[in-house]
Order: C-alpha cells, then structure tokens, then sequence
C-alpha cells in the first residue's frame, strides 16, 4: 500500500485526523488558552494568525521590532513585515488575499506581543541546539521560549586539544600571547560585556592577524559578526545598531589622525546603556556585547589621557611576516573547532574569575604600550634627541635613523612630507643652515631642525 493510500485509511479508521481537523484542534486549544477570543469582529484573521505563530514562533518586541524563530538553525533572527507576510503566504495563501495587510499586520503585532520569549541569561552560552550554563554546567535544548540569537556553529568537544591551533598562535605571537588569543576568543562568546576591553592587533602586512580574525569568524560564526570602520562608528548612530545581538565587531584600518571622540567607544564596551535604531524604526536603549577588535597597522594618537580611556586598551603585536602561498587554515580540522568550543568554555570561566587577560599588564604599562603605538615619532625624539639652543640636525640624517628605527622596532614609517607636519605640531622649527662640507666642500644650504641634538 503506497503512502497516500495508508494516509487515507488511517483517516477512515480515526488513527489520523485530516488537515481541516487539525487545524480544528489547534483552534480550540487556542481558545481554551483565551489567545482567540471567539466573540470578536476580528477572529477569523486572529484566527489565522494565532495557528500562524503557533507553526512558526514569532514575536513582536518593545522596540517594535519582529524577531522569527529560526528552526533549522535555533535562534531568533530580526525580520520585517515582507518578510512575515511571506511566511504567512506559504503557510496559506488564502490566508493573505482575503483579508488586507493592515488587518493582519495588527493581529500579528498583538498577537506577537504576547509571546516575547524569557532573555536568555548572561551565564548561558549555545552551541548549534544547545544551551550550557557555564557556572554550573548544566545542558537544555535550546528553544523558542528564550530569547536565543547568537548560536555558535558547533559541537562541544570532548578534548582541550588544539594542537594545529596552538602552533599556528605561536607563529602569529609566540609562546607570551598563545594564551591570550584563546582567552579572547573564549570572552567573544559570551553575550556580555563583563571586562572592559577594546582589542587591538597591530602588526604590518602578512603578518597573521587578518587570519586570526578569520578563524575567530568562522568558529563563532558569520550571523554573530559585523564589521565596520572606526571613524564611521563613532560619527553614524545607524553604524552603532550593527552591533545589537552580535559578539563581535571587527573594526579594519584605522584612517584618522587623532582619536578625540571617545565617550562612544568607553560605552560601548563599558556595560552602559547603548541608543540603538534601526532605520525606519523606533529609537531604542539597549546593551552591547559586541566585543570591539581592531586590525591596523598603526594607531591615531588622542587626545583622551584619562585612565577610563586607556584601561580598556589590549593591544597584541603580530611581528612576523608569512607569504601567501598557502591558506594555514585549512590546516584546521573540524574536531578541532569542536575541542576548541570545550576548551573555550574553561577558558571563559578562569577569564571571568580572574577578571583580566594573560600578559595585559598594568594600567600605566596598557597606557605607554598606546602612546608608543600611537605616536612613535614621540618615543624616538624622547630617546635620542635633547635639546640645544646652538645645535641642529639635518632633516635627511632625522629622516634616516628615525626611518631605521622604525622599521627595527616594528613601527609604522612616515612618509617625509607626514614626518614634517608632525615635527611642527611638536614645536620643532625648519630652517637653513649653512654647512661648509656640502658640495665636496664648496659648502651650501642645507635644511634642518633646528634648537636640537642627538643623544650622546
């Protein structure tokens, strides 16, 4: 007997109830739960879409946002009213063509007001379907009755080995910062911003921290990254909503001189209340979790030189360079990733205890480690150079050992005609001096700094 056959016996012996029957039930199970009140002009649309959400989980929260349940991926994901309406349609197509958009628009707003899920709680981390409470460990399925949004796509493990990521984080930053990378890693799960900290990996081309970024992307997962530009951030209050219901916020070159607008930044990752909106929607306060990561070669000087400002800052060095010949991440195989999800969760948990991140130093050490990123050309003049009324350097010997060093300390060089606005910003003066070795000893005019002096 084939399928359709049986279906139709099971039906006539009452084993199977037919689809006009079910939805029968669903409708009076609705009204024993006082969802559909029968007595009102509007209960064939409330009807509708009462078994609507019933099928597909769908609510409307205070910021008048519609968050829909994601079944085969379980988590809630941020839709609009089309997008709704086009569930609605395959569910039944009648369903849209006999009553207008308005009607079921509004039905679908009260109904969903209803069913906002219970938050889900800053302890919990989840794993594809599963949720783990990280203090105590204990494991739920996850489902459409907590407000889940940032699944990480994979399996836990059973083992802390990571032996091919191990290596890899040693070529990138040595044994000194192995553990650091796995400790950010472990925090940018977490749906919290308990330790305040903006992330920064500094280093020239080629040098790793593009493909640590890559590998943090595709162990957490695209749907909880967003990436955007730091001037763009801190100017555009859209750019600031990209980062609601993310884990990460990866932030690439920076292209400004001068950080001087930081407030946004400190609370951003400070726990404070964030204003978020959505374009064409309703303004709304809300907290950021996403962790701020920074990729750049270099760092704007500020003109913030409060402790609130520089405590935050985790800056890592990437100094070795690696050719492009092959993709080291392909390396990795998915076991790994799954031994990295367990290794992650102990990892978080010692982080949280601890409150502070393997070899981050000291207020003061994170606050001079930022000036000498910052401001290189500062450091060297501070070293090397002194003072003196009736002394001057040649701007081409400056140029030289401040290039040399630069380049030998792993700092970002400056372009001549860049070196020379900042020596005036600093005070220095240009000028000419006459230097009788020029020309073979003809002599001539040569520029200079002048009132200054090498170090003896």
């Amino acid at each position: 007997m084939n399928t359709e056959k049986l279906r139709k016996q099971l039906i006539e012996d009452g084993i199977l109830k037919t689809k006009e029957e079910m939805n029968d039930v669903r409708i009076q199970h609705l009204k024993d739960r006082g969802i559909i009140n029968p007595y009102s002009i509007m209960t064939s649309v409330r009807t509708q879409v009462a078994v609507f959400l019933e099928e597909q989980p769908i609510f409307y929260d205070k910021s008048k946002l519609f968050w829909k349940w994601n079944e085969e991926k379980h988590f809630y994901e941020r839709v609009d009213e089309t997008q709704i309406l086009l569930e609605i349609s395959k569910a039944g197509k009648d369903t849209i063509n006999s009553k207008s958009k308005a009607e079921i628009m509004e039905a679908l707003k009260q109904e969903g007001r209803k069913r906002i899920p219970l938050p889900f709680k800053k302890e919990w981390l989840q794993f594809k379907n599963e949720i783990i409470n990280i203090k105590n460990g204990t494991r739920i399925k996850a489902n459409e009755h907590y407000f889940c949004t940032n699944p990480i796509p994979w399996n836990i493990g059973k083992s802390f080995e990571t032996p091919i990521i191990d290596k890899i984080f040693e070529e990138w930053v040595g044994k000194e910062y192995k553990k650091t990378l796995y400790q950010i890693i472990a925090y940018c799960m977490i749906p919290d911003y308990p330790i305040h900290r903006i992330f920064c990996f500094i280093g020239s081309g080629l040098n790793g921290k593009s493909k640590f970024l890559e590998l943090l992307r595709k162990f957490v997962g695209e749907n909880n990254i967003c990436s955007t530009e730091l001037d763009i951030l801190l100017k555009s209050r859209f750019e600031i909503t990209k980062l609601h219901k993310k884990l990460v916020c990866m932030l690439g070159e920076t292209n400004f001189n001068e950080l001087s607008k930081t407030s946004i930044l400190k609370r951003l990752t400070g726990g404070d209340t964030i204003g978020f909106e959505y374009k064409n929607k309703d303004a709304f306060d809300d907290y950021n979790y996403a962790k701020i990561l920074i990729s750049t070669n270099n760092l704007p000087t500020t003109t913030d030189k409060t402790i609130g400002f520089y405590r935050r800052w985790m800056i890592i060095d990437f100094p070795n360079s690696f050719n492009e010949k092959k993709d080291i991440l392909n390396k990795i195989p998915n076991e790994e990733f799954e031994n990295l999800a367990y290794r992650s969760i102990i990892e978080l948990n010692n982080l949280l205890e601890n409150r502070e991140f393997h070899n981050e130093g000291s207020i003061n050490e994170r606050m001079k480690k930022f000036e000498e990123k910052s401001d290189p050309l500062g450091k060297f003049l501070k070293e090397f150079t002194t003072d003196s009324i009736e002394s001057y350097i040649t701007k081409r010997d400056f140029s030289k050992k401040f290039h040399e060093w630069c380049v030998e300390n792993r700092f970002r060089t400056y372009a001549d005609n860049t070196l020379g606005r900042k020596m005036k910003e600093l005070g220095y003066e240009q000028t000419k001096k006459y230097a009788d070795w020029l020309y073979d000893g003809k002599g001539g005019q040569i520029r200079v700094w002048d009132q200054i002096k090498w170090v003896e």
